[in-house]
């Protein structure tokens, strides 16, 4: 059976304030451990976000301090940093997306990622089609340096298609959200009001071929395509079909010998309540 990595987090509390386009919170968190591999990890911090009257634009910041014990020792005592933006500055349908997050420990972290992803939507146009382009990178740990550079993805969750899962085959089974750089395309479209439906592609390629599976001399990784549709029966139930293929690259043949292509499908339920 397949199933999100653990992400509870308990105990926890979060105060909010809100004016005029500004919001400010305070948070703290202490994560919910499996018994076989409890890092007692918790974390302090602040955000603040700024909207535009119009809401043509957004603004946000967020700060986050880590404690845990030697089974996640690169989190101890890290501060990580991050920044990002939102705008629709134009009279046209173009939105544009962007963010930056910066991982710090001495030695044991440091290390950055971000991306910008703009896209348009056709909203007068039958099935509402949105196109989007997004280029992500995620850095990877430099061997030629003392400091561990490899980028700590922390605490992945859903969100959309092809956001923090990178890819149902490689997002989910061989790569993580670290020593990676992605190109996607997605076509987004709802042919009716309860379903939505799209396509996905990935280009993978490598940050840093020198520390990947004890070192490679590509840095291509693989290829896939998604198809995906959500249908939305009612309020509490709402179906997903999945189909995948994954062509390995060669970074990928080097390391482990694989050529052959990945398939893969998935109907998904989810209960809400």
């Amino acid at each position: 059976m397949w199933t999100n990595p653990r992400t509870a987090w308990a105990p926890g509390g979060r105060m909010q304030y809100r004016l005029r386009g500004h919001t400010a919170e305070v948070f703290y968190l202490e994560r919910d451990e499996r018994p076989e591999w409890n890092a007692d990890i918790r974390l302090s911090g602040a955000n603040y976000e700024w909207q535009s009257a119009d809401q043509a634009w957004t603004l946000g910041a967020g700060y986050m301090k880590f404690k845990a014990n030697e089974l996640e020792r690169q989190l101890d005592g890290a501060d990580v940093w991050n920044f990002r933006i939102y705008t629709r500055p134009f009279a046209v349908p173009l939105t544009l997306e962007a963010e930056w997050a910066h991982e710090d420990n001495g030695l044991s972290l440091d290390s950055h990622a971000w991306y910008i992803q703009p896209y348009w939507a056709w909203e007068n146009v039958a099935w509402q089609p949105t196109l989007y382009y997004r280029y992500a990178v995620f850095e990877g740990d430099d061997p030629d340096t003392l400091a561990n550079e490899d980028f700590d993805p922390l605490f992945p969750a859903f969100h959309d298609w092809g956001s923090w899962w990178q890819g149902e085959i490689a997002g989910e089974y061989f790569l993580a959200n670290s020593n990676l750089k992605t190109h996607m395309l997605r076509l987004h479209t709802a042919p009716k009001a309860n379903i939505g439906t799209g396509l996905l592609y990935f280009d993978y390629s490598l940050d840093q071929p020198g520390s990947y599976q004890g070192g490679v001399s590509s840095d291509g990784l693989a290829r896939e395509i998604n198809w995906y549709m959500d249908w939305s029966v009612n309020e509490l139930f709402t179906f997903s079909f999945i189909l995948a293929r994954n062509n390995p690259g060669p970074a990928v043949e080097e390391a482990f010998g694989r050529t052959k292509t990945f398939r893969y499908a998935m109907v998904f339920l989810m209960f809400s309540y």
